[in-house]
C-alpha cells in the first residue's frame, strides 16, 4: 500500500497539534491509564524499531522518537484515542501497520508479493561489546555483533507479525519485497521530518537530563525492549515481562536521577545476569564489572548471610559482625540490597557485601550508623562515612609456600601475565616442586594461555554462542553463530598436582578459564562454585546519562549443560565459616595443601 508524503505530514500535524492534553513534566504520579498507554507504545515502538524491514527506519534517532512518543500518547484518555495516536505516530515509519482494539486476523492483512523478501537479522542485539567503556574502537574486533537486512525465502519465517498488549492489537510486515520501493523513499522523508522538525528536543551532543520525567520513561522503554527481544538467557529466567515494564514505568516517575538509578537496577535484577551493571551520571569505572567501589576504609564480606568486616579500622576491627545499619536489622538490610543486584545466587551474596554501604546513595557523601559485635563478643556502635568513588586496582601477588608448594594468588585487575608465565616456566624446571595452587578468588584478568603449562594437547574454550534473532521476542527458530579460542601446550608441561581455588567472585573470563580446567581435568577445583555468567559484555547507553551493560552472548559448559547461575562446581567443595574467618583460617587453602600432599605422595596427577 502506498502512503504519500502529504498524507504522512498531515498525520504528523494532527499528532503534534491535537494531543488529548498537554504533557506535564512535573507530574509526580502516574495513573493506570497512563501506564497502559505507555506499555502499548513500548510494545509497538520496540517491534517497529528492530523488526520492520526498512533501511530508512535505521536512520531515525530512536532515542528522540521514544521521548516524543511518550509525550504524545501518555495522556490519551480512551482506547480509541490511543489507537489513533499510535497510528499517527507509526504509520509514517511503517505504512502497512494496523493497530486496533480488536484482534487482527490474517484475512485483514495486506498480502506480500511472492518475490524475494528482505528481513532484519540481528547478531546479538547489534550492539558490540564494550571493554573499559570503549565500544567504537572494539566494534571491528567484535564484528559478529551487528544488524543487517538479508534476503529470506518463503519458508524462512513468518512475513506478518501480530501481537497484543492490554487489549491493543497490532500487525506489521516482518519482511518486505526486495528493492528500493517508493515506500522506502516516503518513509525516509517522514523519518527526517519527525527527527528534525517535529521533535521538540534540540539536537545536542551527550546525554539528556535524567530529571525529566519523559526522558526517564523513554529510557525504561528502550532498556526493556533490548532485553525483551535480545537477551540470550531469557529462557533461564521466568520473567513476567509485562509486569516488569509496568512496575518500572510506575517507579520511573518518582524522585530524582538517583531514584531512577535504583529504578533501573530494580527492573533488571530478576534477569540474574552478573554482567548487568547500571552506571549513573558522575560514576566512574568499568561498565559491567564490580571493581567500582566507594572511598572508604572499611570493606565487608558476606558469609552465609552474615556480614563480617573484611578490612576494618581500630574502631571497627576485622572480623566484627554487623548487626544493624541505621537501626535496620542487617538481614533486612541485605534483602533490600539484593532487590537491586542482578546476579546468580553465588555472586549476589558477594556483590551484596561489596555494595553493603557503598552504592546506597551514589555520588552522595553519606554516614552510616552501624551496630556491631567485635570478634571477642563486645557490642559496639560506630558511624562510618562513605565519600566519592574510587577504582580498586591491585596487582597480582605471587608467593611460594614452604619452597616446594607454589601458591599463585591473583587480585584486582592486573594478573601480571608476563610475571605469571615466568613463574610457571620456573616451576616446570623445578624438580623439587610438589604442587601448584592457583587462587582465583577476587581475581581480575589473566592470560588464558597460562593453562598451556598444564596440558600436552590443544585446549578449546566452551563455544561462545551469539544469538541470531530474526523474529520479535526470540520466537521462531533461534540460531547461533559460534566462536571461541584455543590454547596450545607449552614446551614443558608442569607434571605435579595442580589446585584451582574458586568461589562466587570468579566470573566471566575467569569462568572461561575454569570451564577449560573442569572439562579437560587440568587440576583439582577447591572452594565454592563460580558465579555462572559468561559471554562478551554489550553496552547500552540510554537517553539519560545512565549506561547499562549486559551479557551479549550465550555460553554453556563444554558438554552443553547450563553454566548460567550455576557456575563451575568444585571437585572438593569447601565453605568458609565466620569462625574460620575471625581466626584467620583459610579453609579452602588448607584443603588445597592437604590434597597436594596426598596427591603428590600417591602420584595422582590426573584428576
Amino acid at each position: 500500500m502506498k502512503i504519500y508524503l502529504t498524507t504522512i505530514l498531515f498525520a504528523l500535524s494532527i499528532s503534534v497539534g491535537h494531543s488529548q492534553s498537554v504533557y506535564d513534566e512535573s507530574q509526580s504520579q502516574i495513573s493506570s491509564r497512563n501506564v497502559n498507554n505507555l506499555m502499548a507504545y513500548a510494545e509497538i515502538y520496540n517491534t517497529v524499531r528492530y523488526f520492520y524491514p526498512s533501511k530508512a527506519v535505521q536512520s531515525i534517532n530512536w532515542d528522540k522518537f521514544a521521548i516524543y512518543g511518550v509525550r504524545e500518547i501518555q495522556n490519551c484518555e480512551t482506547q480509541q484515542a490511543l489507537i489513533e495516536k499510535l497510528t499517527a505516530l507509526f504509520r509514517p515509519l511503517c505504512p502497512e501497520i494496523k493497530i486496533d482494539t480488536t484482534e487482527i486476523f490474517s484475512t485483514n492483512l495486506y498480502p506480500l508479493q511472492k518475490k524475494s523478501r528482505r528481513k532484519y537479522v540481528h547478531y546479538g542485539s547489534g550492539n558490540p561489546p564494550s571493554m573499559f567503556g570503549i565500544t567504537g574502537l572494539l566494534y571491528k574486533l567484535y564484528k559478529p555483533y551487528y544488524t543487517k537486512i538479508k534476503n529470506v525465502t518463503a519458508n524462512d519465517s513468518l512475513f506478518w507479525y501480530k501481537d497484543s498488549i492490554n487489549r491493543i492489537y497490532f500487525a506489521m510486515p516482518s519482511a518486505a519485497v526486495k528493492g528500493n520501493t517508493p515506500d522506502y523513499k516516503h518513509i525516509q522523508k517522514a523519518v527526517d521530518t519527525i527527527t528534525i522538525k517535529q521533535l521538540d528536543i534540540k539536537k545536542r551532543a551527550g546525554f539528556l537530563n535524567a530529571d525529566m520525567r519523559s526522558h526517564r520513561l523513554a529510557s525504561i522503554i528502550i532498556a526493556w525492549g533490548i532485553f525483551r527481544h535480545f537477551y540470550p538467557y531469557s529462557n533461564y529466567n521466568e520473567v513476567a515481562w509485562n509486569d516488569m515494564l509496568s512496575e518500572a514505568l510506575q517507579n520511573a516517575v518518582y524522585g530524582d536521577k538517583v531514584d531512577f538509578y535504583f529504578c533501573l537496577r530494580n527492573m533488571l535484577a530478576p534477569l540474574n545476569d552478573g554482567h548487568i551493571f547500571t552506571m549513573m551520571a558522575g560514576q566512574q569505572g568499568l561498565v559491567g564489572f564490580s571493581f567500582v567501589g566507594r572511598k572508604t576504609d572499611v570493606f565487608f564480606k558476606n558469609i552465609n548471610d552474615t556480614i563480617v568486616v573484611e578490612k576494618g579500622t581500630s574502631m571497627l576491627p576485622q572480623g566484627s559482625i554487623i548487626n544493624a545499619v541505621n537501626g535496620t536489622d542487617v538481614k533486612d538490610w541485605i534483602r533490600d540490597r539484593e532487590k537491586y543486584i542482578s546476579a546468580g545466587p553465588h555472586y549476589k551474596r558477594i556483590q551484596c557485601a561489596r555494595e553493603f554501604l557503598t552504592s546506597y546513595y551514589p555520588n552522595r557523601d553519606t554516614i552510616f550508623h552501624l551496630n556491631f559485635t567485635t570478634p571477642d563478643g563486645q557490642a559496639n556502635i560506630i558511624d562510618v562515612p562513605i565519600k566519592g568513588f574510587v577504582l580498586n586496582e591491585d596487582s597480582a601477588a605471587f608467593i611460594a609456600h614452604n619452597n616446594d608448594i607454589y601458591v599463585l594468588k591473583f587480585s584486582g585487575m592486573n594478573a601480571g601475565t608476563k610475571t605469571l608465565h615466568k613463574i610457571l616456566q620456573a616451576i616446570s624446571n623445578d624438580d623439587s616442586a610438589k604442587g601448584v595452587i592457583i587462587d582465583l578468588r577476587n581475581s581480575g584478568f589473566m592470560d588464558h594461555k597460562f593453562l598451556g603449562f598444564f596440558t600436552d594437547t590443544v585446549l578449546h574454550s566452551a563455544p561462545f554462542k551469539i544469538p541470531i534473532i530474526t523474529y520479535p521476542k526470540q520466537k521462531n527458530n533461534i540460531r547461533y553463530r559460534t566462536d571461541g579460542f584455543k590454547i596450545k601446550p607449552k614446551r614443558k608441561k608442569i607434571n605435579i598436582p595442580v589446585i584451582f581455588i574458586t568461589d562466587g567472585s570468579v566470573l566471566s573470563y575467569g569462568e572461561s578459564v575454569m570451564g577449560i580446567v573442569d572439562h579437560y581435568k587440568l587440576g583439582y577445583i577447591v572452594g565454592e562454585a563460580t558465579t555462572g555468567v559468561n559471554g562478551d559484555i554489550a553496552r547500552l547507553p540510554l537517553p539519560v546519562h545512565n549506561i547499562m551493560s549486559y551479557t551479549g552472548m550465550r555460553v554453556d559448559k563444554h558438554d552443553g549443560s547450563p553454566l548460567f547461575c550455576i557456575g563451575i562446581t568444585p571437585t572438593h567443595p569447601v565453605n568458609t565459616t565466620v569462625t574460620d574467618f575471625q581466626h584467620g583460617i583459610d579453609a579452602p587453602m588448607q584443603k588445597a595443601l592437604d590434597i597436594i600432599k596426598q596427591a603428590y605422595n600417591e602420584k595422582k596427577y590426573n584428576k
